[in-house]
């Protein structure tokens, strides 16, 4: 009889570690189950951080491209401008020549011609006439 109860004791026990040994795999499968999920997770945002970062990458060229565009129109527009500056300028100079040419004929119509307004402009040119005195 102690043999069987023996024997029971024995098979309760064996009974009980493999219970408790399927309890420790059970929670051994579950925190591997959560660490997998935690490592897939990791994963899906490692993914999409990586496709923000192409899109982030792929503007930031299309941006590089459009400012050397803008870049170069820059400097053809700088180009234009000094050239049509220099074109001005030349024409600014043969105005003020052809100006100072008209004021020098002007004169030169009222110096001749015979009214008062040739005694008044003969009088500005002369400082030491007596009417200046006055």
């Amino acid at each position: 009889m102690y043999f069987v109860l023996f024997f029971n004791l024995c098979v309760f026990a064996l009974v009980c570690v493999c219970v408790i040994m399927m309890m420790l795999i059970q929670m051994a499968g579950e925190r591997s189950r959560k660490e997998v999920e935690g490592l897939q997770k990791k994963l899906r945002w490692y993914a999409e951080n990586q496709e923000l970062l192409d899109k982030d990458a792929a503007r930031l060229r299309q941006k590089d491209a459009e400012i050397s565009q803008l870049a170069d129109k820059l400097q053809q527009l700088k180009t234009e401008v000094s050239e049509n500056y220099r074109f001005c300028s030349q024409e600014l100079i043969s105005r003020s020549a052809s100006s100072r040419d008209l004021n020098l004929w002007s004169r030169a119509l009222i110096y001749n011609h015979p009214t008062k307004d040739r005694e008044r402009g003969r009088q500005r040119e002369r400082y030491d006439t007596i009417d200046d005195l006055h």
